[in-house]
This record gives structure tokens, sequence and C-alpha cells, in this order.
């Protein structure tokens, strides 16, 4: 986490050795020495910048945006998937809205924070309202969001007809580099990356990643007993238990036991079942350092609250601030950076 690769160590022979490195944090420079260096950036690896070297990879970067709709404004109980001219359309259920997409548009800009485009939003209002009888509108959408996708190709012509699968190429160096691909098949890729960087290496073990589950997972019938039991000896009711599971799975019960310890079991809003020791959660278990990483990438709410968090913000700042040393200036400080960028990353443009 907030570490930089900045350049290759490779031996006398030109060889992959491993990585120079910069910790962001603490501003120490190392050198992460390795047999084997695989490189998964995904559209960074087609910057021209790039601090790995060049590639001879030719990356044709496609940007997929997606809207943000309140549950109640689509009549639907479960997700659709839509076939529309060209390309498909998703409609998919996540807690407490629907996300509506995608689009496929090439792009060539920065890979660090894509953002929506107007003309992307009326694609996909056009599309879900040809198919359904919702009558949306950009002012229904509580939020927009982009993401860029890796894709490995001739630049030029038409994104949506260049593969979805991964390829995996060794430089001269011996450095592995990996692209393509879709998060959907990021076991795959893993798997298939790592036996490739060790071919010749003589017998080696096979990959056991596809039967590991992810931190948390157990079978849906043992979820909904563990939410029964948070809500009748948790101090949670039901909805929000329920909820709480479905978003740490078995282990909600140590979120709930942090906050019944720090006096963190109230919600972030009336309106959410998040709770405030989610926020120390993240920190002082899952390596957040910014109010970006917990109310973007552990919670979610920039993009499904109209007001990107900000209302929720300083108090999320200030659970943040007791773990991480931050006097109220410096709070105030990292609110509004993060506001800044939410807005760009998650605002419905045109809006």
């Amino acid at each position: 986490t907030r570490a930089r690769v900045t350049g290759l160590l490779t031996d006398p022979g030109g060889s992959i050795a491993g990585l120079k490195v910069l910790d962001r944090v603490g501003g120490a420079e190392i050198e992460a020495r390795a047999s084997k260096v695989i490189d998964a950036t995904g559209v960074w690896l087609g910057d021209p910048d790039t601090r790995l070297g060049g590639s001879t990879m030719k990356l044709v970067p496609s940007r997929g945006t997606h809207l943000v709709f309140e549950r109640e404004r689509l009549p639907l109980k479960v997700g659709m998937t839509l076939r529309v001219p060209g390309r498909v359309l998703f409609v998919i259920p996540h807690p407490g809205v629907w996300l509506v997409g995608t689009t496929d548009v090439a792009d060539d800009g920065a890979p660090d924070r894509p953002a929506p485009t107007t003309d992307e939003v009326d694609e996909i209002l056009v599309s879900v309202n040809d198919v359904l009888e919702a009558d949306l509108r950009r002012e229904d959408a509580v939020g927009a969001f982009a993401g860029l996708r890796p894709l490995v190709g001739a630049p030029g012509g038409d994104t949506a007809r260049v593969s979805r699968e991964h390829i995996i190429h060794r430089e001269d160096s011996g450095l592995v580099r990996v692209s393509g691909g879709k998060y959907t098949t990021y076991r795959l890729m893993a798997r298939d990356a790592v036996d490739y960087a060790l071919e010749g290496e003589g017998p080696m073990p096979q990959s056991q990643t596809a039967g590991i589950p992810l931190l948390g997972a157990a079978p849906r019938e043992r979820l909904d007993r563990l939410a029964d039991e948070i809500a009748r000896d948790g101090g949670l009711d039901r909805e929000r238990a329920g909820e709480l599971v479905d978003r740490h799975g078995t282990r909600a019960t140590e979120v709930v036991a942090l906050g019944q310890e720090q006096d963190l079991l109230r919600p972030l809003a009336d309106d959410r079942t998040e709770l405030e020791a989610e926020v120390a959660w993240a920190v002082e278990r899952e390596l957040a350092l910014s109010l970006d990483d917990v109310l973007s990438r552990r919670l979610r709410l920039s993009m499904s609250r109209r007001d990107r968090g900000e209302s929720i913000a300083p108090r999320v700042a200030a659970i943040m601030g007791e773990r991480l040393g931050w006097d109220t200036q410096r709070q105030a400080t990292e609110v509004a950076q993060y506001l800044e960028t939410a807005r760009r990353e998650y605002d419905v443009p045109g809006v």
C-alpha cells in the first residue's frame, strides 16, 4: 500500500533481479529483490511514462461508464442483461441501488482518475429507456463512475471488438507481463501468469487458487444464521446486521466486537446501515489511509450518495484521525481533498 515502483533491478547480464520501490508514506527507497517479477499494472502498462522499461504489448484502453440509481427508481426485483445494438447492457443490483451500464469507448487519457462523459450518460439512458418503461433522466442518477479496461490489441477501431482474453508475455530481461482480461477472471489470470513465470524451474505444485475462498466467505445459510446471531447478541437490528454480514462475511462478528469495544456501533448516517466501527476496522485491519480509501473503496458511499458523502465525511475523518494522528486542521484538509476527487469521479456529468 502506498508503494510506487520507480525502476527495475537487473543483474550484470541484464536479467530481472527485482524492483526499486518508493515508500510514499515514510519516504524510504527500497530495493525489493526477487528471482521472478510479474507486471500486472493494468492500463498503466500502456502509459508512455511507465517506470518498468516500456513494453512490446500494445494496449487499447477502453472506458466503461455506469450510472447509479436508487432501487425504487427502477421497478425490478432482479438484475438484468439486455442486448442492445453492438453491446450488452447490465442492470446490476448493488446495496441500496442499481448499477446500469456499461459503455465501450476508446480512452487515451491519464489512467489515474477516469471520469464519465455526458455522451456516455446519454448513451446509457437511451439504451435502458428503449428496453424498459422507466423514462430515466440524468437527474434521476445519484452517481456515475468510469473504469478502464486494459485491452490488448491494435489501436484504432471499435474497442468492443477487441478481445477480452488476457495475454502473458516475457520480456528479454525475464520480466513477465500480463494484461487484458477482466476483473471477473482475475484468478485465472493470476494462475496463468505465475505458472508462466515459473516455467523451466522444475516440478511445481498445482495452483490452489480456484479452491481458496475469499476472506470471510461462507455458505449463504451460515451467513444468514450469523446475521441472526448478531441481531440477537450484538445490539443491532436485523437489517443492519444482515447488511454488515453481506459486506464482511464471517468477519462481521469481529467488526461488531471492535464497535462494542470502542463505542462505535452507531450508523454513519440515519439513512444508512454502515457503522462507525467499519471506519475503524478499515484503518486498523485493512490499511486504509485516506477518506477515499474508506468512502470510495471500502464502503462505496461516494457513488451511492448524491452529496458524495459530504455530510458524513467529517465524522469519518474524526474516526480516522484518532487512529492516524490527524489534528483538526489535517482532518479538514483530508475532507476537502476527498470531496474534490469524489465529485470529479462520481458526479453525474451534465447535471
